[in-house]
């Protein structure tokens, strides 16, 4: 995870416990394994609820003003959706594309 200093402002705290927290996870601080299968308590904070699409969700969630915002470098490297498997990866992948109405662009 990078974290740059000069943009998180008064985030910081906030950025850096996040930052601690995936790291432990990744280093097996945090969670405990059943039968080989990993679980983890998620902080309500950062849980997205009640929804009836959990793509759109997602990604409305983590890029607001999207279509304003699509040919913006800056505004799509500030941000991420980080998905438990390859299957949902690809999901997000392709819902992704589908909003890029411009053919040229790639996203």
């Amino acid at each position: 995870m990078r974290l740059q200093g000069n943009q998180l402002g008064t985030h910081l705290e906030e950025l850096l416990n996040f930052a601690n927290w995936m790291l432990a996870i990744g280093d097996g601080n945090i969670g405990s394994s059943i039968d080989g299968i990993e679980n983890i308590q998620i902080p309500d904070d950062l849980l997205i609820k009640d929804c009836v699409d959990p793509i759109l969700t997602i990604v409305e969630s983590t890029y607001s003003n999207f279509y304003s915002h699509s040919r913006d470098l800056d505004y799509l490297q500030q941000r991420a959706i980080l998905a438990p498997t390859l299957d949902m990866v690809e999901s997000i992948n392709d819902f992704m594309v589908s909003l890029n109405h411009n053919p040229e662009n790639y996203i």
